[in-house]
């Protein structure tokens, strides 16, 4: 079977927690810990028939087929708004064990060049904007030593990043999400760069980045 792996998503969120600190995970629809989910937020119309823009369909790593959620995209209720609620709503990592990063192509109310790798506001909500057309999110938990690779993909992307935390504690391990934090691109990357990467219950993924320079408009598919 092809499997896809995308680090590109409506939301881009990184986020780090030093070992033996409290957990950092992908949450299911009830708020629980869970290896991976995907959603697809369903567009406004169909054929014959006109939705909300809100609807979501949603899969994760202890489920067999897909469901329709119960949850609306725009609430905090449901498995992105759990995931993301620590960022919102507690004081945790804002201390000195976690970090985060949030990246965007297009950030609200800024200018952004095709130089930056597409990747799709502040606080948690949905724009109006977001209603019309179907979007997919994909959440992964890693453990702390899959970062360094991942930061190596993302610095392919040259992605646009408008909030960081990196306390000095992860600085000499996350070097080049430190790169990533204050805006430093390098002076030259490959087109493209496939990376393995493996989920916190060992899940096995394939990577694959891709900078401004790659311009073939191939789809490649890879044999899991």
């Amino acid at each position: 079977m092809c499997f896809f792996y995308m680090l590109l998503t409506l939301l881009q969120v990184l986020l780090y927690v030093l070992p033996c600190q409290s957990e950092i995970s992908c949450r299911n629809e009830d708020g629980e810990p869970v290896d991976w989910f995907i959603m697809y937020k369903l567009p406004k119309y169909k054929i014959g028939d006109v939705g909300s823009g809100l609807d979501y369909m949603y899969l994760d790593s202890t489920l067999k087929d897909w469901q329709m959620s119960k949850f609306l995209v725009n609430t905090s209720q449901g498995a992105l708004g759990s995931t993301l609620k620590p960022l919102y709503m507690g004081e945790e990592l804002r201390s000195n064990s976690s970090a985060y990063m949030f990246y965007n192509d297009a950030p609200p109310l800024m200018n952004y060049t095709t130089k930056y790798g597409h990747t799709k506001e502040r606080g948690y909500s949905w724009p109006d904007t977001g209603k019309m057309n179907g979007q997919t999110m994909f959440c992964v938990t890693y453990k702390y030593g899959q970062f360094p690779q991942i930061a190596q993909q993302l610095l392919l992307y040259n992605p646009h990043v408008y909030n960081c935390s990196l306390p000095a504690v992860f600085q000499k391990e996350m070097v080049d999400v430190a790169l990533l934090c204050s805006g430093s691109k390098l002076p030259w990357v490959p087109k493209t760069r496939l990376q393995k990467l493996v989920s916190a219950k060992g899940e096995p993924l394939l990577s694959f980045a891709k900078s401004h320079f790659y311009v073939d408009g191939k789809m490649i598919c890879f044999q899991r």
